[in-house]
């Protein structure tokens, strides 16, 4: 079975560039529909150390899915993808792409997976929460 519906997640790093590219040319030669996603996690409301909590500001929030906003839409733009295409959502990202995967009955996902060395081994990675909870196939594709 052919994919008929890519989906590529970026985190909007300089090294998601290699994803996209590899994306593009693969719906291209699969001739299917290629969506776009970027999730920008929600803060905590306080951020706590030690025996502090600090809140923090709410705006910053806003203002960072502003930012990203603007450089999602410059990579779509680049990329060539419909703006019905593009989906820039605010929360978890795995939630949120789970969710669109079955809303918009995506069959494959293609991820970036960034090398982990020294402490980056100890901490949580998204393109593996999503591998195994996603209803379709993934591809991990190392940047």
């Amino acid at each position: 079975m052919l994919y008929k519906h890519i989906l590529l997640t970026t985190d909007l790093s300089p090294e998601s560039r290699e994803v996209a590219e590899k994306a593009v040319a693969l719906a291209d030669l699969l001739k299917a529909s290629l969506s776009i996603a970027h999730v920008v996690n929600t803060l905590p409301s306080l951020y706590a150390f030690g025996e502090v909590a600090v809140p923090v500001e709410l705006n910053a929030e806003h203002e960072i899915f502003e930012q990203a906003g603007i450089d999602f839409n410059k990579e779509a733009d680049h990329l060539k993808i419909d703006k019905k295409q593009r989906h820039l959502m605010l929360g978890a990202t795995a939630e949120e792409i789970i969710h669109l995967v079955k809303e918009k009955h995506i069959d494959l996902v293609l991820v970036g997976a960034h090398d982990k060395h020294g402490l980056g081994l100890l901490f949580y990675s998204t393109a593996d929460d999503i591998l195994h909870a996603l209803p379709c196939d993934v591809v991990a594709i190392k940047v």
